[in-house]
């Protein structure tokens, strides 16, 4: 029986976020999902609440600020594990959640951050149930978090969710989610300041049976980032970048990849660039023969 794709509109109207580009990418799901927009806190809380209780739990999750305003966005898949959402203030305050989640029996499975006006940092995390090992790491630089991907690597903890988060200076501290899994279940990290040649790289990896898992989008002062985390994969997939500046768009929604339907899994929202000043321009490539 074909399944039915659905998406629900709450909170504000959508004209708040005309300065917003999306991106995200798809892959083939036969299960439903169901989009959530616009939502404060607690409202994603409630329907995250509700949708439990019809077996919908999340699988993506982000978030976008401008100014004072904080609003949600997340995509829930039918049948997915049993999941829990928190907002936590405070670096230290995460992770003795973190520790304290694991006792529970509880695995990080991604990250979200956002800075107020009183310059604290808040913290949006969610847990599946389990028992695998898991990190989470801060990096204040690119190549800490570089360095942390390869001593992890031979300890088999591989990278899950990566976060780039905005300093007031204009530069990027990371934050990572590590699990432990087999040798075959390694990830890779690529950046690229150039869509060329972050596209050129992703068809390689596509042939050799790569994925991506997780796909992040940001500016760097006026120059943007492309950040992939990949995994082994054999399905089809798709990506799209600042395909359309409204949300939801048909076109958005999914497409057919011969006979397989395709649908959004992961959703990248940011804001325009306003027209600041360059900042810092981006030059690092990192190399993922560096394993």
């Amino acid at each position: 029986m074909k399944q039915l794709l659905f998406y629900l509109i709450w909170g504000l109207p959508l004209c708040l976020f005309g300065q917003a580009e999306f991106s995200g990418f798809y892959k083939p799901m036969e299960d439903s999902l169901i989009y959530l927009e616009d939502l404060t806190y607690d409202s994603l809380s409630m329907q995250l609440e509700a949708l439990d209780k019809v077996n919908f739990h999340l699988m993506d999750l982000d978030i976008y600020t401008a100014k004072d305003t904080v609003r949600y966005w997340a995509i829930c898949h039918q049948g997915a594990a049993w999941d829990t959402i928190q907002h936590i203030v405070r670096w230290d305050s995460l992770i003795n959640q973190k520790r304290k989640m694991f006792k529970e029996g509880y695995v990080m499975q991604d990250i979200e951050h956002y800075r107020d006006a009183r310059k604290r940092d808040h913290y949006i995390a969610y847990w599946h149930k389990g028992s695998t090992t898991h990190k989470v790491w801060k990096f204040d630089s690119r190549e800490a978090m570089n360095k942390k991907i390869i001593s992890h690597a031979k300890q088999d903890l591989f990278l899950k969710d990566i976060e780039p988060v905005l300093m007031e200076d204009g530069s990027y501290k990371f934050l990572g989610v590590f699990h432990r899994e087999g040798p075959r279940d390694r990830t890779y990290l690529y950046e690229s300041d150039n869509l060329s040649t972050f596209m050129e790289d992703r068809r390689r990896r596509l042939k050799s049976g790569y994925r991506i898992r997780d796909f992040e989008r940001f500016y760097e002062g006026e120059q943007l980032i492309f950040m992939a985390v990949y995994e082994k994969g054999t399905h089809p997939d798709f990506v799209q970048i600042n395909a359309v500046t409204k949300f939801p768009d048909k076109g958005m929604m999914g497409g057919r990849y011969k006979d397989q339907e395709l649908k959004l899994v992961d959703l990248e929202i940011q804001r325009k660039l306003d027209g600041r000043k360059k900042s810092y321009k981006f030059k690092f490539k990192y190399n993922p023969d560096d394993y």
